[in-house]
């Protein structure tokens, strides 16, 4: 029953990005949005019930939120964890259009306020996103 659930959710969540975009390349008067047509994808998305191949499909371009250091976390994860997540993304969406991360978080956060005991974090993370 909760891989029905989980299939129903992947189908709710891509059926309603489809919608979403169809309204805005309807939109203007028939001439469609001007831009381009994309959303942001959190991160996490192993334990998301959602197919962002699906979702992205009829959007012009894949957008990630990239939060590598979240909720407390006592490391910065390791570069090639962050690889893997962004290099997971460039497969959402095929074509010459690419993909971009459409927020970074540079720190862990504590109260709004970065964490000073992750030494380096800020230097791994930045790196990881020009490899």
């Amino acid at each position: 029953m909760l891989l029905d659930f989980r299939r129903f959710s992947r189908d709710m969540a891509t059926s309603f990005s489809s919608a979403m975009v169809t309204v805005l390349r309807a939109s203007q008067g028939g001439s469609g949005v001007r831009g381009i047509v994309t959303t942001n994808a959190p991160g996490g998305s192993w334990a998301k019930a959602m197919d962002h191949a699906d979702v992205f499909s009829t959007m012009d371009q894949a957008s990630y939120d990239n939060y590598p250091v979240w909720g407390g976390s006592k490391e910065a994860p390791l570069p090639s964890t962050v690889a893997l997540a962004l290099d997971r993304v460039r497969g959402w969406k095929a074509g010459d259009q690419g993909w971009v991360v459409a927020e970074q978080l540079i720190g862990a956060q504590v109260g709004g306020q970065l964490e000073g005991k992750i030494c380096g974090a800020v230097a791994v993370i930045t790196l990881c996103n020009y490899l």
